[in-house]
């Protein structure tokens, strides 16, 4: 059976088409069964082991396969070590996506998907606390017919207690405020299928969430359990102030919780200082009129300021993200594409081709 390339499937953005049955074929050119993509951001402690047991794993398949490690701006030697790596192995199919500089996780997810081709996709961290052993796992839930399987943690570990148990109220407070039925405690780890993979990356928006998207696009997926082990060696590459601007682009790109609420404090505030007027007009009546207006007007004063506050905040988040929408520029720029069947000469790639 021929495999179509996911160009032809895009100009149809709104309609999510079965991709034809292709289990288990093997095929040639540049398709093949099964596409690994895994972001990195200065993992040279971690590449060496991360890249035998990724090719460990997908060796015990019965499937074509191919690895797409993305760099997003690495600056150690994370690039040279894969590349390194991929030249003693000139028999097993390795790519290396080199971005222009960190362009954050999502970006270097995105670079790998529209990249990928195969008849599914798998997605994984470059830390290893997503194992590549359950690489066949997922496949074989593939082949049974789930088009979105996605390991699931009972607990996540993490370098300390604070990232922890912030990613615990993250999760809680998103399953209250999405729109969508989200999986709980499920990271980036999956594997889609091609169809999946490709409405996905057809998606124009600029705040790419992935969880969200993957939610939006596949319908009902099939969870796996699995004990997600701390990270092999190194320290966690998000920053604080990544997390939480992911957290936004989740909050904020699928659900209207957050406005609603607003509109609900908001009503509540104007009759709580309804009732404050209320009360400083009794004092006052009763005699203690200095001290019910003092008491009446600063309450009702803070509690209307916090309320302005807080909505202009809401509202300011949202015009930038409109403005960056409206701006259009690409997620990312890539530098190089190094692949181990080619000479070094034709790694890399045309100038018309560096801006994805």
């Amino acid at each position: 059976m021929e495999l179509r390339h996911p160009d032809s499937t895009r100009s149809a953005r709104s309609e999510l088409l079965p991709f034809p049955d292709v289990r288990g074929a093997r095929v040639s050119g540049p398709n093949c069964d099964l596409d690994i993509v895994i972001p990195l951001y200065n993992e040279q402690a971690i590449a060496p082991q991360l890249h035998q047991r990724v090719v460990a794993a997908c060796r015990a398949l019965s499937l074509s396969w191919r690895i797409i490690y993305v760099d997003d701006g690495s600056s150690d030697d994370t690039v040279p070590l894969l590349k390194k790596l991929a030249r003693e192995n000139p028999l097993d199919r390795i790519e290396i996506l080199s971005l222009k500089r960190n362009f954050g996780q999502p970006a270097a997810i995105l670079a790998g998907m529209r990249h990928a081709d195969a008849a599914a996709l798998v997605l994984m961290d470059g830390d290893l606390q997503d194992p590549p052993e359950l690489i066949p796992q997922l496949v074989a839930e593939w082949q049974a017919g789930h088009e979105v399987v996605i390991p699931q943690r009972p607990q996540r570990k993490e370098s300390s207690r604070l990232r922890g148990f912030a990613f615990h109220s993250f999760h809680r407070l998103f399953r209250q405020l999405s729109d969508l039925p989200i999986p709980e405690n499920c990271g980036t780890f999956c594997l889609l299928s091609r169809a999946v993979a490709t409405a996905i990356v057809d998606l124009p928006e600029c705040h790419r969430f992935f969880p969200g998207l993957r939610a939006w696009v596949g319908g009902t997926p099939k969870l796996l359990s699995y004990q997600r082990p701390a990270r092999a060696a190194g320290e966690p590459k998000q920053t604080l102030s990544r997390l939480l601007r992911y957290a936004g682009d989740g909050i904020l790109g699928f659900s209207r919780k957050p406005a609603l609420l607003l509109l609900q404090l908001g009503l509540g505030l104007l009759a709580i200082s309804s009732g404050l007027g209320c009360a400083a007009l009794g004092f006052w009546l009763s005699g203690w009129a200095s001290f019910a207006a003092v008491t009446g007007i600063a309450c009702g004063f803070l509690m209307v300021a916090g309320l302005q506050l807080a909505s202009c905040g809401f509202l300011g988040d949202l015009l930038l993200r409109i403005q960056e929408q409206a701006k259009q520029r690409p997620p990312y720029l890539l530098a190089e594409h190094f692949r181990n069947d080619l000479p070094a000469a034709a790694a890399h790639p045309s100038p018309q081709k560096t801006a994805a």
